[in-house]
């Protein structure tokens, strides 16, 4: 059953006005581009794109050179008793010829098994034919890429969003702080009617002392919201990675666009096919999934070929008859390792169930972030028109308090009460008025609406 929302929500996030948006648009830019906390996770998308590129080249021929020369002595020898064999064979056939052609003084043989001097060198080409770990490997590394990709967008969309409301918070503290100086000033003028009242005695000093006191107390909130200004500028200073006092450029905020009706289901939809924390599981259980082919590949063979050719002998000769060849056909199967590659296989199988159960929390969580970010805009609405209706009546009473207090035909206490109530309202209003645009960037956050720049 489809769900619909009588309060409505906006789905398009125009209320900002077109200078507001340049000036939006240039702070995200600066964010996106330097923010210390992203590039490091832009570090790690390139680290996963390396280690794809490596998973890519096992697919290619490896060619290596390898030149060894040895000097050896000692070790085993092979005795060949050529002397014993031969010299009386050799004798008795001198003797039957009556002539010395054959000789009879030969040695035996001492052959060491070493070479006494020994040199090869020699290329050597390996081309995997059949490998399903090389396979399987470069599939995982791709998924695991796209993975950090999606964990790195996660991140500048939550930047996106920090970086709105800290721009937010820094006018609405500007609009206070300019309410505040207004207040003063009324306080202010309150003194100076004050002593006017003492000095033609249709007041008491504790009228004054009353006035001043105000004044003062009003001093120390200056002072409060002056420090929490500049803090929520070095904020959003910091998320642009600029020096933490530069100014900031202000901007006029339009008023708010009436809200439109639409259905949560569709909205559920489109944010559940955007977000980028759905992409990130999805690439996890891709992952897993290709982890469990990489353990079933230890059940298959391996094929490769090795081809060398190079040169060797006693002697570093490079000629036509130190030169050899050799190829090889390598095949690697494992056909038992004690039921552990079952195990292994088991065990990423489970990986993949729990990566399945943890989409289902994320599917929740994203329904319940979006649900929570409609109502928080349907209520700063209703406060925001509540707040209006406050601040219009709070100011009629109190410009008629204070022309009868001027005439000296209102108490004090009235006077400062009307302020007090008018001051509160206008504050409601600039509170709710704000807080309308930073539920509204929520809303875009939980709906996945603001499109982010392309790869950098």
């Amino acid at each position: 059953m489809k769900l619909r929302w009588a309060t409505g929500f906006v789905l398009l996030m125009a209320g900002f006005g077109h200078a507001g948006e340049t000036v939006l648009d240039n702070y995200i830019r600066e964010a996106l581009a330097g923010n210390p906390a992203l590039r490091q996770r832009e570090f790690s998308l390139e680290q996963s794109l390396a280690a794809l590129a490596e998973a890519r080249g096992y697919f290619m021929p490896s060619l290596s050179i390898h030149a060894r020369y040895t000097r050896a002595g000692g070790g085993r020898t092979i005795d060949f008793p050529v002397g014993d064999l031969f010299n009386p064979i050799y004798s008795t056939l001198n003797a039957l010829t009556g002539s010395s052609l054959f000789p009879t003084d030969l040695e035996n043989e001492i052959i060491p098994f070493l070479r006494e001097r020994e040199h090869e060198s020699a290329l050597r080409v390996v081309q995997p034919v059949f490998d399903p770990s090389i396979l399987y490997n470069f599939k995982i590394k791709k998924r695991l890429t796209n993975l950090q990709r999606a964990s790195r967008d996660i991140y500048r969309r939550q930047l996106v969003l920090d970086l709105k409301t800290a721009y937010l918070n820094v006018l609405k503290l500007k609009r206070i702080e300019r309410l505040y100086s207004e207040t003063e000033a009324v306080l202010a003028e309150n003194v100076r009617v004050s002593e006017k009242l003492v000095q033609v005695q249709k007041g008491t000093a504790e009228l004054l002392h009353r006035a001043q006191t105000e004044l003062s107390l009003w001093h120390r909130k200056m002072a409060e919201l002056e420090r929490q200004r500049e803090l929520s500028i070095a904020y959003l200073n910091y998320l642009c990675h600029r020096p933490m006092d530069d100014p900031v450029v202000e901007m006029t905020l339009d008023d708010p666009p009436a809200a439109g009706n639409a259905d949560f289901s569709a909205v559920l939809a489109e944010a559940l096919d955007h977000r980028e924390e759905m992409e990130q599981i999805e690439w996890a259980i891709a992952a897993a999934s290709g982890s469990v082919n990489l353990r079933k590949g230890a059940f298959l063979p391996s094929l490769a070929v090795a081809v060398d050719y190079g040169y060797q002998g006693e002697k570093y000769r490079f000629g036509a008859d130190d030169d050899y060849w050799m190829a090889s056909a390598v095949l690697s199967w494992n056909l038992f390792n004690g039921f552990s590659d079952r195990a292994r296989v088991q065990s990423a199988r489970l990986e993949v169930e729990r990566l399945r159960a943890q989409k289902e929390e994320i599917r929740g969580k994203i329904e319940l972030e979006l649900r929570d970010a409609v109502q928080r805009i349907a209520v700063s609405r209703k406060a925001l028109a509540a707040a209006r209706k406050g601040h219009t009546s709070a100011r009629k009473s109190f410009d008629i308090v204070k022309a009868k207090y001027e005439q000296g035909m209102a108490p004090q206490i009235e006077f400062l009460d009307a302020r007090t109530s008018h001051t509160a309202a206008e504050l409601e209003l600039i509170l709710t008025r704000y807080d309308l645009h930073i539920s509204r960037a929520q809303l875009e956050r939980a709906a996945a609406q603001f499109e982010l720049p392309g790869e950098q």
